[in-house]
């Protein structure tokens, strides 16, 4: 079982996962890489995915993360046993100097760790982060499809995914300040932004504040 859930993940990350991230981050917040660390069951070796060399420099804290300690399989163990209908548990972000990374832990792959750049001139990395689990989410859906189909769309999805990253991230901070029953369309308001923005008024950009009313 895990020897085909090993080549299935290399199969998507290959074909469909990387160059869809890796694109749509690039065209998001500039030149992006993407690399990919998993582990397919609690007792199976880690595996590195990294085509571009994004983790060069890297290989010392990695291996006290990955080699030299188990933490993150023990902590994996027990975060595999509370995921719910297969919905992943999140892996916090490494704190990898330069990178930006995003986990999380399944029923059906047991570990996942993903990673870009992280652009200094980006005045967050929330949307990235976002970007990031949805990536976690799709594999940890598309192993167990049965219909390639599925899959087959996974990289044009992240590739399409920098409005909807922000908005997911948005969202978050709004739950945390507004509370879960905030009803603000938040994903339409983005995208009314995006369309003033563009717009221009008698040849000019538009500039000013706007506000908008959450409906009670």
């Amino acid at each position: 079982m895990n020897a085909y859930i090993y080549n299935k993940i290399i199969k998507l990350f290959a074909y469909h996962y990387h160059d869809g991230l890796k694109e749509g981050l690039s065209q998001f917040s500039g030149h992006s890489r993407v690399a990919l660390i998993f582990a397919t069951g609690k007792e199976a070796p880690v595996h590195i995915c990294d085509p571009q060399n994004l983790l060069h420099g890297h290989e010392p804290k990695l291996k006290e993360i990955y080699i030299d300690s188990d933490n993150w399989r023990k902590n994996a163990i027990y975060a595999s046993r509370q995921s719910v209908l297969d919905q992943p548990l999140s892996e916090p972000n490494l704190q990898l100097a330069g990178l930006i990374s995003y986990g999380g832990t399944s029923r059906s792959i047991f570990y996942q760790m993903w990673f870009t750049e992280h652009h200094p001139n980006i005045c967050s990395t929330g949307p990235t982060e976002r970007w990031l689990e949805h990536a976690v989410w799709l594999m940890s859906q598309d192993v167990i499809s049965a219909h390639s189909v599925h899959s087959g769309t996974s990289g044009y999805v992240l590739a399409g995914y920098s409005t909807r990253a922000v908005c997911d991230y948005i969202v978050d901070l709004l739950n945390v300040s507004s509370g879960i029953d905030m009803q603000l369309p938040v994903y339409q308001v983005l995208n009314t932004v995006l369309n003033i923005s563009n717009t221009k008024e008698e040849g000019q950009w538009p500039k000013g504040e706007i506000s908008f009313i959450e409906p009670r």
